[in-house]
């Protein structure tokens, strides 16, 4: 998901995860609390669990192992969660690009905005990129959408300075 911040002598360009990824992640511990206690109410003596999975249906082993499932599951959810921001500072001439994310150590880079030599469109394989080119060739990727899409088109209206 893009999100595009502009102050009089910033533009700062947010990159995180989609809609239904944070919404995924944090419905997950909810459902995952949900299938221990249907687990938990289906397994007694007698039950169709029991029946199919004989010593490993018991609270000792089943539980525990779907608890810890669930939290693997989480933590996994957690670390693929990855936010990237792009900070243009036109007062200081600096790009400074920050990738973090809550299982993920911060990590900031800055550099001169002399080192930037353009900015580039790219659309392939039905996808539209804005990349900022640096003067050694290389490119930094700042926002990308899938085509046909609209957001980079109404922020560059809304930021159009």
């Amino acid at each position: 998901m893009i999100d595009v911040v502009g102050e009089r002598e910033r533009l700062i360009v947010m990159d995180g995860p989609s809609r239904s990824y944070r919404w995924l992640t944090s419905a997950w511990p909810a459902a995952a609390l949900g299938c221990v206690l249907a687990l938990q109410r289906w397994d007694g003596p007698g039950s169709a669990l029991e029946a199919s999975l004989g010593e490993l249906s018991s609270e000792r082993v089943a539980l525990p192992a779907l608890a810890v499932l669930g939290v693997i599951v989480l933590a996994l959810l957690l670390r693929g969660w990855r936010t990237t921001t792009y900070r243009f500072d036109r007062e200081r001439g600096t790009l400074e690009v920050t990738h973090a994310g809550p299982l993920r150590t911060r990590a900031v880079q800055t550099l001169g905005l002399a080192r930037v030599t353009r900015l580039r469109e790219r659309r392939a394989s039905g996808q539209r990129q804005l990349e900022v080119v640096l003067e050694d060739g290389s490119a930094l990727t700042i926002a990308r959408e899938p085509e046909p899409g609209n957001a980079l088109d109404r922020n560059a209206r809304d930021h159009g300075d």
